[in-house]
Formats: C-alpha cells, structure tokens, sequence
C-alpha cells in the first residue's frame, strides 16, 4: 500500500494531490484516477496501478470536488476530442465517453459492443438457471433449508406456485436477452467534439 492510499484509506477519504489544480468549465482534462477494487457485498476500496479519462472541466471538478476520492492527477488537454454517444436498447439515458484519437474510439466500441455480448450472456445464463431450479426436488431441496419453507414442503399447491414463478423468471430473462439481440447497436453517434 502506497502513501496515499494509506492516507484515502484511513485518514482522509477526499484527499487529492489534484485538490489546488484550477479546473475552467470551457477546457478539457485528462484525468488520472486510482483503480477501484470491488469485493462481495458493499466493499469498495483502491486497487493497484491507474487508469486516464478525457472529460470536460465540469466532470473534471467533479473528480477533484469527491468526497471518496481517487483522482491523482489533473492535466490540461490541448489535442482533439472524440465523444462516443451510447445507451442500453438506445432507450433511457445516454452516456457519453470521451477519446482522445480513433484508437481510442475503437477501443470504447469495441468495449460497448462486450458489454452488449456480456448483458445477452447473463440474461441467458440467468433463464437457464432459473430452468434448473423449477423442478419439485430442487425446490423441495430449496425449502428445508428455510425456516419458512420447512412449512410448505407438504403444501402441493405451494410447490406448484414455486415452479411457476422459477419459470415465469426464466422467461424474463430470455426475454431480456431477445430484447438485448434485437435492439440496434447501443452506439447511437461518434462525433468530433474538438479538433
């Protein structure tokens, strides 16, 4: 553990050597911020090494302003700006990343189209399980290791109710999978913000 994660971790958890950079609404950033490690359950906490995000002076000060910070470090950015428009199903709010040249474009479709492939691979694997468990034995199984459940075991019209509602899931996620495969491209514009 370096300095200052020591310091986020249990000192100050908004501290930023970029606390003193000024940061204009009208430029452009680059902005250098710790990974972020996730564990199960709530944990959250800085991982190793750094990653670099392009953004405007308002997302900018909003790093440098966070109460949990990991921003490092604050640039000026003077060169061309490609902004990557994309949503979910093209419905709902839109996100915006920012690139600094087409390699970079290419490599935030690239990630966009994953993410796209991933949420179809989980809704399936979802469906599939919920097929798996909308079986008497399995639900059965299910219910002695519940203290609510232990009740119903001899309850048929219980059972049959649990299988239903295991299969009225599975179609909801292999629904939400079709949906996903339908939808047209999550990518709905690449633009040239800034030459």
């Amino acid at each position: 553990m370096d300095r200052m994660t020591a310091i986020r971790s249990f000192g100050n958890a908004g501290y930023t050597p970029a606390r003193k950079v000024r940061v204009e609404n009208k430029k452009w950033y680059l902005v250098t911020l710790q990974n972020i490690e996730r564990d199960q359950g709530d944990y959250m906490g800085l991982g190793e090494g750094e990653y670099q995000v392009l953004v405007p002076g308002a997302k900018a000060r909003e790093y440098r302003q966070a109460h949990l910070n990991h921003c490092n470090r604050i640039e000026e950015y003077n060169g061309e700006v490609f902004g990557v428009t994309w949503s979910m199903y093209n419905v709902g709010q839109e996100q915006v990343t920012y690139c600094a040249n087409t390699e970079a474009v290419k490599k935030e479709v690239e990630r966009i189209n994953n993410l796209k492939k991933d949420h179809i691979e989980k809704c399936i694997k979802g469906g599939d399980d919920y097929l798996k468990r909308a079986n008497a034995e399995s639900i059965i199984a299910q219910a002695k290791r519940t203290s609510v459940g232990i009740n119903c075991i001899d309850d048929p019209q219980w059972v049959t109710a649990q299988i239903a509602m295991y299969e009225d899931w599975a179609k909801q996620s292999y629904a939400a999978a079709r949906k996903a495969e339908d939808s047209p491209d999550w990518i709905t514009s690449i633009d040239l913000i800034r030459e």
